[in-house]
């Protein structure tokens, strides 16, 4: 139908070993879905995708988390508590992963032996659009990865979109 909006589904959570809710894997790091706390658990990664209600996305550094016209302090524990209150309030949902490239600039070092794999990372522009960088069927360390995406698409902020065991990338509409 023409009518039909077009969406692109990603896998982008880190998740754990254990399970929350007894069948579901659980995601690493904080996550709220629409409001609903999946989990609380901060993450020792400094990069937030936030998606307000109307559906307006942004990639935050965790220092300055915006939902809801407020601004918080992940790495604080009343920050997170307050960042998790109003997204309930307003409907809002968060993702955490790492931070790739903030104000745009390389947010991480390369890293010895570091590990090599396709690579998906969202990306924001100057003028805050997204979009998604995979490194096509290119195995490449994070650090190779935003120094790439760094040179072809100068993003303003770029997240990790982690692809693991239940990678899927789906467009539709």
């Amino acid at each position: 139908q023409a009518d039909r909006l077009a969406a692109l589904t990603v896998t982008g959570a880190y998740t754990a070993t254990d399970k929350r809710d007894e069948t579901k894997p659980k995601p690493v790091g904080l996550f709220v879905h629409r409001g609903q706390a999946v989990s609380l658990e901060y993450g020792r990664m400094d990069g937030l995708l936030v998606i307000e209600a109307d559906g307006a996305a942004r990639i935050a550094a965790a220092p300055a988390a915006p939902v809801a016209g407020g601004s918080h302090d992940l790495t604080d524990p009343e920050g997170r508590r307050a960042f998790v209150a109003a997204a309930k309030a307003s409907g809002a949902s968060a993702l955490q992963s790492h931070l790739l490239i903030r104000d745009g600039e390389l947010d991480l070092r390369p890293v010895e032996d570091a590990p090599a794999a396709i690579r998906r990372v969202l990306f924001q522009d100057a003028d805050g659009a997204l979009a998604i960088w995979q490194s096509g069927a290119r195995a490449l360390t994070l650090h190779a990865a935003a120094e790439e995406l760094a040179r072809l698409h100068a993003p303003v902020m770029a997240m990790n979109l982690d692809m693991g065991s239940y990678d899927f990338c789906e467009r539709t509409g």
